[in-house]
């Protein structure tokens, strides 16, 4: 894959790099090629791998990329963490496809979100469409005991967990995520 790829070309770089210092007789500066070489390949190796970590948590999560990234980054600034996301959306997907199901328990969920009419009709297809209304019908709850229910209902165990994505508000999320 590109990480493969990625650490053939670091490789030759530093290869290359190293050996034309020597040749010229810059053994400090092949020294120095050779350290930053090391440096930014690892730093383009991690980056790779990350990109992966994203790419393959989308697919599973039924997203794009830049979907997911952009998520990660509005749950990392909210104070609640990547794998938090992960849970809660596939939580989410799993309730979603039970209320269009007729299951009466995640259509009543959705219903005392507002959202009731939406996802019986698959207009908040994917959990990454309906996780926005979803949370804005959370936020929109005054009953913390109510709200902490839902969550939990909805997203699972990791709703409690993103309680931080509430207190943006929908118009904080909605600017994080431009």
């Amino acid at each position: 894959g590109i990480v493969d790829r990625l650490v053939v070309a670091v490789t030759y770089a530093y290869d290359r790099g190293a050996e034309m210092a020597t040749r010229m007789g810059l053994d400090r500066v092949a020294a120095g090629v050779a350290g930053a070489s090391l440096a930014w390949g690892a730093m383009a190796l991690e980056a790779a791998h990350a990109a992966d970590a994203a790419h393959d948590a989308a697919v599973q999560l039924g997203m794009t990329t830049e979907e997911y990234t952009r998520w990660a980054y509005v749950v990392e600034r909210s104070g609640g963490q990547v794998e938090h996301l992960r849970v809660g959306l596939t939580s989410l997907q799993r309730q979603l496809g039970a209320a269009r199901e007729g299951n009466e328990q995640a259509a009543d969920a959705f219903g005392a979100l507002g959202l009731g009419a939406e996802v019986a009709s698959g207009k908040l297809g994917t959990a990454a469409d309906a996780l926005p209304r979803v949370l804005a019908g959370l936020a929109a709850i005054d009953d913390d005991g109510k709200r902490a229910s839902l969550s939990l209902q909805v997203l699972g165990e990791a709703g409690p967990r993103m309680a931080g994505l509430l207190a943006l508000g929908s118009e904080g999320i909605a600017e994080l995520t431009k």
